[in-house]
């Protein structure tokens, strides 16, 4: 508000000062025409130059330089005034004035201005100009002049009583809506503890029953009431952050972090939510993302959370692609991010109400999603929070298209992924293109394999058909075989056979399994970049399979992960427990110190990247735990990292071993093997 006083006033200035620069014009033209003393020119235009001087040079108060403008009009009317004939042109040049003055609303420079006509008045007088033989007419337009100034006067006056008026209702609306936001606020504080409090009572009671000995069916709904409480606080957290940036009060936290660790985390989250096999997905980050960028990792994570989201919520046949890269920019990089769909799409209408505020495209009371409509209006608050931009492209029953861009600053200008001998891969693909119902999910799976394929002149061919995977591979010299679950399903012998040769990866649904005993990989869709980089970094060496490690019974062994994101915590809970560990799970560094301090731990596993404190200082400070207990014991590092040289980075730092994200069950029985062997142990 002071700024815009600021201007106005400025603006004022800038009018009186055109206003008499105008005026002195006129006044010179007429001492030039009507033979005046024509020296009076020099004064005018020094006065002049004077004034803009002044204005220019910000000499004074804005107040001392309107009155110094003011006194310098007056008298310049008083020098025209001096002259006989003008004394009823002065008023309108009066009036004018206070018009403008008006605007400053201020009552003594209008009073002055108005009273101003008295002293040229009697001016005239004196001169001679007026008297007793002056004419009626000249008298009739002196009243005239004097009815006109008294009516600009308290017209004038009027309106800044009335301003002055309307400034104190604003001023009592303001504090009204001041009070109401601070009241909201404490409504809104009060409301998520209270409903946070039963939420995480149900969830906590999910937890103990998903570890006691269910039924199939038990355990599904027990998995299902915690997800409906997790969503339900998702939800909790919308609000909360909705009325955050609707009050200008929300704040970005600038730190250092790994894209792919973000990235990573988000998509656990997401796909976690929304489980549902029908979906075709493919997460396609480029290779050359920096390894590390500085921004917000939490918003950034939500922005990603909330636009997969809808897509996958509105998204009924096909799929989705996700395409992650940067740009150079003279501050470092832009972060992009674009999200494809094959859902329903937005009409153009809609369009234009996504970042207004809460709306749901689907707000009938038959509407299949859920949801707040507060998602994309979220999206825009946080991506504007970091100078960025937000914009969706959408035609209805043809998908949509959402596009993020986040200037980041470089912390680590490495590559994200790095193989460092590609030339040594040669890689046989096959997607049964053909099965797709939306020809889209073809592009998307295509345009992934293109940017793995020429990342470092990896070798890549897709083969379009069992057939032709049979006639390529009895062609020999092929290091690697990625395929669909319905392809293994079509022959799961041949498969299983030749993954005792060479590393076979199927794509396979959440609820897909291989045959007892196969040595194939299953990546779990949806398909991301960084699971199939680490398989391959993973197995260049050939095939490593249960029979290359100890199958030890970890049973009675006691776990510890350590990670900020609760779904990375639930998977890894997951699968560890199918390997027979009791497993605990912590979501900071701080509190697993404070855990190791009071428990013992045959394995922790380790997150690098978490806010507050980082992995490598909670692993360093466990060390010297109960006087240094877990000196000895395993503690394993997880990352997204998947350059090479990460794994000697982090064991030179003090770890034992070294994860990638995400965590997969093969991987994991290798470093259990090794951390829990009898060797290592004994």
């Amino acid at each position: 508000m002071r700024q815009e006083n600021k201007e106005n006033q400025m603006s004022l200035h800038v009018l009186l000062l055109v206003v008499y620069t105008v005026f002195g014009l006129l006044l010179g033209i007429i001492i030039v025409i009507s033979g005046w003393n024509k020296l009076a020119l020099i004064p005018l235009i020094a006065i002049v130059a004077f004034i803009w001087v002044v204005h220019i040079a910000g000499i004074g108060t804005d107040m001392q330089r309107m009155y110094t403008y003011l006194v310098v009009i007056l008298l310049g009317i008083a020098y025209y005034g001096f002259h006989r004939g003008p004394i009823t042109d002065i008023p309108v040049i009066l009036c004018l004035l206070i018009i403008l003055l008006a605007r400053v609303e201020n009552r003594k420079l209008i009073s002055i201005t108005g009273l101003s006509y008295i002293i040229y008045l009697i001016e005239n007088v004196i001169t001679g100009y007026i008297g007793p033989g002056t004419p009626i007419i000249v008298y009739s337009r002196i009243v005239l002049g004097i009815v006109c100034l008294l009516a600009a006067t308290m017209i004038s006056n009027h309106f800044i009583k009335l301003n002055e008026k309307a400034r104190v209702e604003v001023d009592e609306i303001k504090a009204d809506l001041h009070a109401a936001e601070k009241e909201n606020e404490r409504f809104l504080a009060n409301m998520s503890h209270e409903l946070r409090t039963p939420v995480n009572a149900i969830r906590g009671t999910s937890d103990i029953m998903l570890n006691s000995n269910l039924s199939k069916s038990n355990e599904k709904n027990a998995q299902n009431i915690k997800n409906s409480a997790r969503r339900l606080t998702r939800q909790i957290d919308d609000v909360l952050l909705y009325s955050e940036l609707e009050n200008n009060k929300f704040s970005i936290n600038i730190t250092e972090f790994e894209p792919l660790s973000v990235i990573n985390d988000a998509i656990a989250d997401a796909f976690k939510m929304n489980r549902n096999s029908r979906l075709e997905f493919a997460i396609d980050v480029e290779q050359d993302i920096p390894n590390k960028l500085e921004g917000d990792p939490i918003a950034i994570k939500n922005i990603i959370v909330r636009l997969l989201d809808n897509a996958i919520k509105f998204t009924y046949v096909g799929g989705g692609y996700m395409h992650v890269y940067t740009r150079a920019e003279s501050y470092g990089v832009n972060l992009n991010i674009d999200i494809h769909d094959t859902g329903c799409g937005i009409t153009k209408a809609e369009q234009t109400k996504l970042f207004k505020g809460a709306y749901l495209i689907d707000s009938s009371s038959e509407r299949k999603r859920g949801g707040l409509g507060l998602g994309l209006t979220i999206v825009q608050g946080l991506v504007s929070a970091m100078n960025g931009y937000a914009l969706v492209e959408s035609k209805a029953n043809e998908g949509t298209h959402a596009h993020v861009t986040i200037p980041c600053r470089i912390i680590d200008e490495t590559p994200a992924f790095d193989i460092v001998r590609a030339d040594e891969y040669k890689v046989l693909y096959f997607f049964n293109y053909s099965k797709y119902v939306r020809p889209e999910i073809a592009q998307y799976y295509q345009s992934l394999v293109d940017h793995i394929a020429g990342y470092k002149g990896i070798e890549t061919k897709m083969a379009h058909s069992l057939d032709e995977i049979r006639a390529e591979i009895a062609m020999g010299g092929y290091t690697h075989l990625f395929i669909a679950s319905n392809i293994y399903k079509s022959d799961p012998e041949y498969i299983d056979k030749l993954a005792k040769q060479m590393p076979v990866c199927v794509f396979g649904e959440p609820n897909f399994k291989l045959r007892n005993g196969s040595r194939a990989t299953v990546i779990r869709k949806p398909v991301f970049t960084l699971n199939v980089i680490n398989y391959l970094i993973n197995t260049i060496d050939g095939v490593v399979t249960e029979d290359d490690f100890e199958l030890d019974d970890y049973s009675g062994k006691l776990a510890l992960v350590v990670d900020d994101d609760d779904m990375n915590l639930m998977v890894a809970k997951g699968i560890l427990s199918q390997l027979g560990l009791e497993c605990e799970t912590v979501n900071s560094g701080k509190g697993a110190i404070k855990l190791t301090e009071e428990k013992d731990y045959d394995i922790i596993f380790m997150d690098y990247m978490m806010p507050e404190m980082n992995g490598i200082k909670a692993m360093k400070s466990i060390r010297e735990v109960r006087d240094g207990i877990y000196k000895d014991r395993p503690i394993v590092v997880l990352t997204a990292n998947a350059v090479s040289s990460a794994r000697e980075d982090f064991m030179s730092e003090g770890f034992d071993e070294f994860m990638t994200k995400p965590i997969e069950s093969a991987s994991l029985r290798r470093v259990m093997s090794k951390c829990l062997s009898a060797e290592v142990r004994g």
